[in-house]
């Protein structure tokens, strides 16, 4: 049983958020508008509205919830508002998928075949029984494993008491991991507001705003993505280096949104 978040944010053709509009979401190629709900699963009224950053979120349930759909179902967002010029903004995306193509197992279910999982929840539901059984000798002649057991290396259990005597020893002697990807470094860097007292903040510029981003990774054009305090990514207005010769460490990101920013630059 599970609901499937949609959100998205509503810009004008300059990149800017357009603020109250209403989008009404419809089952697919119909005007039947859909049940949708807040992140409580508190039904919302249809259409909603987007927020000061041009956003808008909902829920949907699926088949196996009350007023849910099947997998298959698709649907229609439609929206109307004013942009920041007062110049109104109409738009609709008809057989959007909100469904995953798996989806999640519950092993409470003895009935449901539906090959829409990773196994099926009758399958599920058959292995958790399963697990539960007790047995007069051991499970197929598998024996118990003793992890402080060092010596013995006899193949009857799922590893040897000897490598998972060996796997806890490593384990607790690790320092921190580290994971190496050759070719490829990341860098992460914050951007505070504009006007803030942060070392590297939001620059006001027309009707966008700028951030100067020192990488030094020598990379004219590497990835960058944005990411927002709650997590959300969103995308940049523009990326370009602000070296123009090398090495080119500093690149200049545009944003039309004044938020706390996690950067991260990627080459």
């Amino acid at each position: 049983m599970a609901t499937y978040h949609f959100w998205r944010r509503l810009l004008d053709e300059e990149g800017r958020p357009v603020e109250n509009a209403l989008v009404t979401v419809y089952l697919e190629r119909t005007t039947t508008k859909a049940n949708i709900y807040d992140g409580s699963e508190i039904a919302l009224s249809n259409p909603i509205t987007t927020d000061s950053t041009g956003m808008f979120e909902f829920y949907i349930r699926d088949y196996s919830e009350s007023n849910g759909y099947a997998a298959t179902q698709k649907f229609k967002l439609s929206w109307t508002g004013t942009d920041q010029n007062g110049t109104t903004v109409l738009g609709e995306i008809d057989r959007i998928n909100i469904f995953p193509n798996l989806f999640q197992v519950d092993e409470t279910n003895n009935v449901d075949t539906s090959f829409n999982k990773t196994t099926s929840n009758d399958l599920a539901y058959d292995w958790d029984n399963h697990i539960l059984e007790t047995y007069t000798d051991t499970v197929h002649d598998m024996q118990e494993i003793d992890e402080n057991d060092s010596v013995d290396m006899t193949p009857n259990k799922l590893v040897s008491n000897y490598m998972i005597n060996e796997l806890y020893s490593l384990l607790g002697s690790a320092s921190t991991p580290s994971i190496e990807a050759t070719g490829a470094v990341a860098v992460t860097l914050n951007i505070g507001l504009s006007g803030s007292g942060d070392p590297t903040k939001w620059i006001p510029s027309g009707s966008v705003l700028y951030a100067d981003i020192e990488h030094l990774l020598n990379i004219e054009h590497p990835v960058v993505s944005l990411y927002e305090s709650s997590g959300a990514e969103y995308q940049p207005w523009k990326v370009e280096s602000y070296d123009q010769t090398p090495p080119y460490n500093t690149v200049r990101v545009f944003s039309v949104l004044d938020v706390k920013t996690k950067v991260t630059v990627i080459g």
